[in-house]
């Protein structure tokens, strides 16, 4: 108990002596060495460590000094007023730079230390902390077990186990196991197991989760979503991207929403955007202003009547049909495709598709009332031509390239209903090269007309 009661006044002596009226380098004493045992004043420098820089400091439990030049050790705490120069290493934290006047000097060199490091004023060099490192702006490379807390980090590396918070980061490279945080300035680089905030990322920006930055020139890439105002480049999520202006390419596995897009918009499912020079290509592609759509009623030479929906732009849209199919009232057939429209002349229009269609059965008294009986299917080459008649109807006729494919479950008495084919009298070939498949091929045409 008495050691404790000594440890306790020591440590107020210690801290009591930072109270001291502001100096200057000009106003401290140097010695080339110093040796303290516990703590000040129990130490070579006496009631006088406060205003005193040692080229060389060795502290068995704490070390207190108005600096430290080459070399500092302790056990447990290493503390200097102004700055620390050189190796400063503890077994539990670096403090350095709180006094008034410490705001005129930085600190260099290399900080160890089992907890944390703190600096009241800039540190410039190597840090290695086990649970944080904090400066006021930071230059060199970090490494905490838990937190990197800097005002600016610029030209640096910041690895954390947890998180790298910066107010900002000129040219800087951050990894951290949970986030990295900066308001402000460039950053080179950010990974991070659950998210990335930044106001600009010229780079990469990459995490489990989630991306959010104002403008980033390079690569986004997460999980499940990036955020950003602008971006030239890259950006690609598991699942969503959302930014304003594009420029590259914005890559999604399920969604994509941007307001204008000089590139390629790529999703799983549903393009969004309000202009784009480029192409979209999705299950569903939203244009508003200068998007391509048009509804078709046609005919083709294995669909008496065919309805399809085209939307996307006329470089690359995609294309939803439903054909009725001949023999009976209950088939019919679902397509999905894409296709390509060039003008040729004022009033002429080159279209080039290519779709699948599968067949479905409406049948009441099943589980489902539109479902599929078998694989029964047709991919379709569509080449056409189109001419304006009046302001919003077209006519679309071309030739077609046709493959039907069946399949038959094993011991079955073979096909169940019939497979989709010509009603015209059309050539068709046919070929059985693998079991339970049935395919043909044959030259047909389509005829329709366009509304938009």
């Amino acid at each position: 108990m008495k050691t404790q009661i000594l440890i306790v006044i020591l440590l107020l002596i210690s801290t009591l002596t930072f109270s001291q009226e502001e100096q200057k380098a000009s106003d401290l004493r140097r010695v080339p060495m110093q040796f303290t045992l516990f703590t000040p004043p129990i130490g070579t420098n006496g009631i006088y460590f406060y205003k005193t820089i040692n080229d060389v400091s060795l502290n068995t439990f704490i070390g207190v000094g108005a600096a430290s030049e080459y070399l500092e050790l302790s056990g447990f705490i290493n503390a200097n007023r102004f700055y620390s120069n050189g190796v400063q290493a503890s077994g539990f934290i670096n403090l350095s730079g709180f006094d008034r006047g410490a705001s005129e000097y930085s600190s260099h060199g290399a900080q160890l230390s089992g907890f944390a490091n703190i600096n009241g004023n800039d540190y410039k060099g190597f840090q290695w902390a086990g649970f944080s490192n904090i400066n006021r702006n930071f230059n060199g490379f970090q490494v905490s077990g838990f937190l990197n807390f800097n005002r600016s980090a610029n030209n640096s590396f910041l690895i954390a186990g947890f998180a790298n918070v910066n107010d900002s980061t000129d040219n800087s490279y951050q990894g951290a196991g949970f986030a990295n945080f900066s308001s402000k300035g460039v950053s080179r680089l950010q990974l991070s197991g659950f998210g990335n905030f930044a106001s600009d990322v010229t780079g990469v920006q990459g995490s489990g989760f989630g991306n959010w930055a104002k403008d980033v020139k390079g690569i986004q890439g997460a999980g499940f979503a990036n955020w950003s105002r602008d971006i030239s480049g890259i950006q690609g999520a598991g699942f969503a991207n959302f930014a304003r202006d594009v420029k590259g390419i914005q890559g999604s596995g399920f969604m994509n929403i941007a307001r204008n897009v000089k590139g390629v918009q790529l999703a799983g499912f549903i393009n969004i955007c309000d202009s784009i020079e480029g192409i979209p290509v999705s299950f569903i592609s939203i244009v508003k202003k200068n998007g391509y759509r048009n509804f078709e009623i046609s005919t083709t030479d294995w669909a008496p009547v065919q309805l399809a929906y085209r939307m996307g732009v006329e470089k690359f849209y995609s294309i939803y049909t439903i054909s009725k199919l001949t023999g009976g009232l209950g088939r019919y057939a679902l397509g999905f495709g894409f296709g390509h429209n060039s003008r040729l002349f004022d009033k002429t229009q080159l279209n080039i598709e290519l779709t699948s269609h599968q067949e479905y059965v409406w049948g009441p008294g099943r589980w489902f009332l539109f479902y599929a009986e078998k694989f029964n299917n047709i991919s379709q080459l569509k080449i056409g031509l189109r001419r304006n008649l009046f302001k919003n109807i077209w006519i679309n006729a071309g030739p077609t390239l046709n493959l039907a494919s069946s399949y038959y479950l094993p011991n079955t008495e073979g096909f169940k209903g019939s497979d989709i084919k010509p009603y015209w009298n059309v050539k068709q070939n046919t070929f059985d090269r693998f079991p339970n498949w049935r395919n043909s091929f044959w030259v047909g045409f389509h005829v329709g007309l366009n509304l938009f």
